[in-house]
């Protein structure tokens, strides 16, 4: 069988009864279908962080730390096939409520007296988001945020 990730994670196994009449190689049915697990998972963020000004002049770094508090508000498991999407529901091991370390630095241009520009690279790693046994998966990601300051 082919397992590239192009042709999805693993097999779909149809589930069949015990009661059936006659065997899989008797009818010529193909026990599984090949299709890709896909897991929807979102969170309502409350960050609270403290930023700390390197160099404050018109080109501007400053380092960002803190912590943020996760509510879980999106999460779905499904399996995508040739023959459509299943809806398997939720998954059973995510806590609620989880919370994040962020660590970060601000790149802020000034483009004007009333207008600055600023990207600022952050890591966040989440703690607390799963109960029970994960296999050592520690979930974290790396966002680019940037925008527009105007002062008022």
């Amino acid at each position: 069988r082919d397992r590239s990730p192009s042709r999805g994670l693993g097999d779909v196994y149809k589930r069949q009864s015990n009661n059936s009449n006659p065997s899989l190689q008797e009818r010529n049915i193909n026990p599984h279908t090949l299709g890709d697990l896909k897991q929807q998972l979102g969170f309502i963020e409350v960050p609270l962080e403290i930023e700390y000004a390197l160099l404050d002049k018109r080109f501007g770094i400053h380092l960002i730390g803190g912590a943020s508090s996760l509510i879980l508000n999106e999460n779905e498991v499904a399996i995508s096939s040739s023959e459509g999407v299943t809806n398997l529901g939720k998954a059973n091991n995510l806590n609620s409520v989880s919370f994040s370390t962020n660590l970060g630095v601000g790149l802020g241009y000034e483009i004007s007296e009333k207008l600055d520009f600023n990207v600022e690279p952050t890591f966040k790693y989440q703690l607390n988001t799963f109960s029970g046994n994960t296999n050592g998966f520690k979930p974290y990601y790396f966002g680019v945020y940037t925008g527009l300051n105007f002062k008022f």
